[in-house]
């Protein structure tokens, strides 16, 4: 059984509305500010996510996690358990039966403890609805694969990230310039600086 088909034990179900509800303070309260599900909630918020359900597996009631405690307790002396919970995440306030559309994924987080101060924390599992891309990128992308497959004479890239601050557009274009003269040695690409 998988954790994400485990029965879970609702801790809560909380409203993610801004400016009531902070990623970043949730994160903080429940989950030792985890960098990594920071980003998720990141991602969840991009996709518009109104309600998460935070939920208790059991060792119990999940053989993938009994299986896993049992295994880390022959590695560890000093293992002395996980604490697992599946955060679900919806478009749906909390409180309100959701609907199928409603459901944009889910996350699992472990929090395994060795001794009385030692705790290892990771997302075990993140599933999430595809976040769209960048307008324009999605067209790029298709147009090189299409230069790229017709072996055409030259082929000229422009790709512009519109929020990022640490890639600038030469960077972007020089990497993909790069990329694509490992695939085909035989075809001609120019250049120009901007």
């Amino acid at each position: 059984m998988s954790f994400r088909s485990a029965p879970g034990h609702i801790l809560r179900w909380e409203n993610t509305d801004l400016p009531a509800f902070s990623n970043f303070a949730f994160c903080e309260a429940y989950y030792r500010a985890h960098s990594v599900l920071r980003r998720v909630l990141s991602l969840a918020r991009k996709l518009g996510y109104r309600s998460i359900l935070c939920e208790e597996i059991r060792a119990n009631e999940c053989a993938l996690l009994e299986a896993e405690d049992a295994a880390l307790a022959i590695r560890r002396q000093d293992f002395s358990g996980s604490t697992v919970h599946r955060l679900t995440f919806f478009r749906s306030p909390a409180e309100t039966p959701p609907q199928a559309h409603e459901f944009l994924g889910y996350a699992v987080f472990k929090l395994d403890q060795f001794g009385p101060n030692d705790c290892r924390a990771h997302v075990y599992e993140s599933v999430l609805r595809p976040v769209r891309p960048a307008e324009g990128i999605a067209s790029y992308i298709r147009s090189a694969i299409s230069t790229l497959l017709h072996q055409q004479a030259q082929a000229a890239f422009e790709v512009f990230f519109m929020r990022s601050k640490t890639i600038s557009p030469s960077c972007a274009r020089m990497s993909l310039f790069g990329r694509c003269c490992r695939v085909s040695s035989q075809m001609e690409m120019s250049h120009t600086p901007t």
